[in-house]
């Protein structure tokens, strides 16, 4: 099975090249080492995908990103069309964080700025009633806690779209167009180490942004296992 993964991800220098942890593929790929048979294609955000971009692949990955999704410029744009062919062929599809919102855009859907700001850290997700029979949630309880890490958000449900899930704070969390494409608004391939990662150098830039203690809320965080099963049920639903 080829999977493709576009890291959306463009790096501050403060994030040195040489650290482990700045590996967006490594974040997925460490969910499905028991998945010997996958074989992993990766897109940087410097690389066009062209028009047949899709062609030969099995499913598409579109990773989280500081960018904001409702931006219009040329790297959201290539994602928007990319999206599109996904949609039009039927591919299974998973979009986290920023790809949940660039899926969301291209259906239509308004995206923009979090009214309550920043969120981050271990949420509650509640699922819906068709959140609770569709696959993506297989061994998953009805509440269960997810990283959220967004200061943007989708902020109506697509009308080819259904909702899947949501949390209090975020009334959009998981999403299914058709059959197969997903848009998830938390992150599964995250654990608490990749976040306090994330967002220890943004402690001076953001601190004076939100209304809680920042330093504190980035210590906090933990780990929240029953989400990263997401990643693993999406692909078995596909294999």
């Amino acid at each position: 099975m080829r999977v493709l993964l576009v890291d959306a991800v463009e790096w501050a220098p403060v994030y040195r090249s040489e650290e482990p942890l700045r590996s967006v593929p490594s974040w997925f790929q460490r969910h499905f080492q028991s998945r010997s048979a996958l074989d992993w294609v990766t897109w940087g955000v410097t690389q066009d995908p062209g028009e047949s971009s899709v062609e030969g692949l099995d499913a598409v990955i579109l990773s989280g990103s500081p960018r904001d999704a409702w931006v219009d410029d040329p790297f959201n744009d290539r994602m928007l069309d990319l999206v599109g062919d996904v949609l039009e062929r039927q591919l299974p599809f998973l979009g986290v964080c920023y790809g949940h919102q660039i899926l969301c855009r291209r259906l239509g859907a308004r995206v923009g700025r979090h009214p309550a700001g920043l969120q981050l850290g271990p949420t509650v997700v509640t699922l819906s009633k068709e959140g609770r029979k569709d696959g993506l949630f297989r061994g998953i309880d009805q509440e269960f806690e997810a990283l959220s890490g967004h200061a943007d958000y989708v902020a109506e449900v697509p009308e080819d779209a259904v909702l899947l899930a949501s949390s209090e704070d975020t009334s959009i969390e998981v999403v299914r167009a058709g059959e197969t494409a997903y848009g998830v608004q938390f992150h599964p391939e995250m654990d608490a180490e990749v976040l306090q990662y994330l967002w220890r150098p943004r402690i001076g830039d953001w601190s004076d942004r939100v209304s809680f203690d920042l330093p504190s809320r980035i210590a906090s965080i933990r780990d929240t296992p029953q989400a990263t099963r997401i990643l693993t049920n999406f692909i078995d639903q596909i294999q």
